[in-house]
């Protein structure tokens, strides 16, 4: 720093120096209005989409995405085709081997009690 700066660091040169507090401001100060780093409304310039929809995280906005999908084939299929098959997925495809392995899973009790009712 002595060479870029011009200024020794040495403590031995330091002693018996007093500082000139005479150049010191007194009072300092602030603006009366106040500058905040986060701003709570962003330019229209940076509005992704239309304004009147409530903002959307990327997450939010891949499960719209799928509900869409989702609408899109309810409209393009027979209803009762559809339903079959969202059934067909929540079905357990794997009978268990053994009775007592029936008995613990309370899921597989109800549906064989409604196919003997």
């Amino acid at each position: 720093f002595e060479d870029i700066l011009g200024v020794t660091t040495s403590s031995n040169e330091a002693i018996g120096v007093e500082d000139d507090v005479s150049n010191m401001e007194t009072s300092i100060t602030a603006s009366p209005t106040l500058t905040l780093r986060i701003h709570k409304d962003h330019p229209k310039s940076q509005i992704i989409g239309p304004v009147d929809n409530p903002i959307q995280t990327r997450h939010k906005s891949k499960v719209v995405e799928e509900q869409s999908f989702i609408a899109t084939i309810y409209q393009k299929t027979d209803p009762a085709l559809l339903q079959f098959c969202l059934f067909s997925c929540f079905l357990s495809q794997v009978e268990p081997k053994k009775v007592s392995n029936a008995l613990q899973d309370l899921s597989w009790v109800e549906a064989m009690q409604e196919e003997l009712l």
